[in-house]
């Protein structure tokens, strides 16, 4: 069976966002991922919700939050 991912969450968003905004961007880099892939017509091998956590955990791919 395959190593499980999980990562820290105060370790990605550093209190920096809810939880549900860490799902939400997650979701939206995977999906930048899968599109990324698809008009290289690349397969991909790994989940692109694992790929995006990976970027998210390593700081390649970051956000920040904007006050209302």
């Amino acid at each position: 069976m395959g190593k499980k991912l999980i990562p820290s969450l105060s370790d990605m968003f550093e209190g920096r966002a809810s939880r549900y905004a860490l799902v939400i961007l997650i979701s939206k880099r995977a999906r930048e991922i899968v599109s990324e892939y698809e008009s290289r017509e690349r397969e991909l091998i790994e989940n692109p919700i694992t790929l995006a956590i990976k970027d998210f955990k390593s700081k390649r791919y970051d956000f920040h939050c904007i006050d209302n």
